[in-house]
């Protein structure tokens, strides 16, 4: 906001709170200040119906999906239903939504475990719980219902079969009012920890392209089934045989946007304006090409010595990465002050095409210092833990440094998915 004319306090939502409570004090200010288009960003007002349509009634222009498409894709099983209408691959699971314990045990027995115990709204982990059991069940099913409803305000939950060691693979959509939805392909954000995304790349290493062909076609079928414009994410697992399987739409621009933006050549928020505009989409399908890959790490505030908890403090040191088309998005600067549970930036490294050895690792040489609490050095998921080999991509494989990214006694699932004791095979 440093740059903005007339800046304006943005609600910051406690422990267990939503910004949903705030849509007014937001959506005033656009008034006063005469705005006729908004842009809500990646948080919870960027997918939130409600918000999109006072800001239409208003005449001021969302900056996004329309919002009957975002009440049909917020919700995971009215999604679930479009998929399938749309003949989308899904994970096998409940019809609906599960509200008694009986009949989640009933429903697990039936597709065998384990079985994943899964919000209806929201994102990010949160209310998740993966069962091996009846008693996992019975305990799972209330634990996910509570943190669902401090979350999201809607405790609704399904169940569905938990995947051992899926792939995590998303197609970037993008369409206009007029009818036109393309894929800007696929970006692969297998390598995550606690269900949340550390790396992303495109595009997906050890791919099938039929296998991606076959998802991107289903992703756009879904979204015009859907009736959805302005830029969306559609996700899918993709298990050992490369089957895929839907699992949600977030109908927003994601965090991880620029990775496409680098192999495509396309401006996605500026394709986002033109579309909310009423503008048609300037390119086709057969326009878009993938050139080259490109990937994404986000540097977190957390200490990894101490089982990754924040790590708040002042920056003393800064040093950016740099070098040919490495792309840095922070906020961050020498001399800030690093509030607890804070991303601290995501960079992007391009690699150009004709040259899979090299161009990621040696042009994001990455924060090299950044002191916190205690003076500590956060490195955990920056381009300098690339550029060191502290992660490495070989031959379709992550080889990881355990104290980089591995708390002491992980377990199999805490490192989802399937990143564990230092080695995670994507083959």
């Amino acid at each position: 906001m440093a740059g903005a004319r007339q800046p304006g306090r943005l609600h910051r939502p406690g422990p267990g709170q939503r910004e949903l409570p705030e849509i007014r004090p937001h959506h005033r200010r656009g008034r006063k200040t005469g705005a006729d288009a908004l842009h809500p960003g990646y948080g919870f007002l960027s997918e939130n119906a409600e918000f999109a349509e006072m800001c239409r009634e208003c005449n001021i222009e969302f900056i996004g999906p329309p919002h009957d498409a975002m009440r049909k894709l917020g919700n995971k099983n009215e999604a679930k239903k479009l998929a399938r209408a749309a003949k989308v691959p899904l994970v096998p699971g409940s019809e609906g939504l599960i509200s008694t314990e009986e009949e989640a045990l009933k429903v697990a027995r039936q597709i065998g475990y384990p079985v994943l115990i899964k919000a209806a709204a929201g994102g990010g982990g949160r209310g998740m719980r993966v069962a091996r059991s009846d008693r996992d069940v019975t305990t799972g099913f209330h634990s996910a219902r509570q943190e669902a409803e401090a979350a999201f305000k809607d405790g609704s939950v399904f169940l569905e079969k938990y995947l051992e060691q899926p792939r995590h693979i998303e197609v970037q959509l993008l369409g206009d009012q007029h009818g036109t939805i393309v894929h800007l392909y696929e970006r692969d954000c297998s390598l995550q920890r606690r269900h949340q995304k550390l790396v992303e790349e495109s595009p997906a290493p050890n791919l099938p392209v039929r296998t991606r062909d076959e998802m991107c076609k289903a992703a756009v079928r879904l979204a015009k089934t859907a009736g959805y414009y302005s830029a969306g994410t559609c996700e899918f697992l993709v298990d050992k045989q490369n089957n895929f399987y839907f699992i949600e739409v977030n109908s927003r621009i994601q965090v991880e946007h620029p990775v496409t933006e680098l192999v495509t050549g396309i401006d996605l928020v500026r394709e986002q304006i033109r579309i909310a505009a009423g503008e048609k989409l300037r390119f086709r399908q057969s326009d878009i090409v993938q050139r080259g890959s490109a990937i994404e790490c986000r540097i977190n505030a957390e200490d990894p010595g101490n089982n990754f908890q924040p790590s708040a403090g002042t920056i003393t040191r800064w040093q950016p990465p740099g070098g040919p088309g490495v792309r840095l998005d922070t906020h961050a600067c020498h001399g800030y002050r690093v509030p607890p549970k804070l991303r601290l930036a995501r960079g992007q490294a391009p690699r150009p095409p004709g040259n899979p050895r090299g161009g990621h690792r040696g042009h994001a040489p990455g924060p090299r210092r950044i002191p916190g609490r205690g003076d500590q050095d956060d490195h955990s998921h920056s381009p300098e833990d690339l550029h060191h080999g502290r992660v490495r991509r070989r031959a379709g494989r992550y080889d990881v440094h355990r104290a980089r990214l591995l708390r002491p006694g992980d377990r199999a699932g805490e490192v989802t998915p399937g990143l564990r004791r230092g080695r995670r095979d994507t083959t």
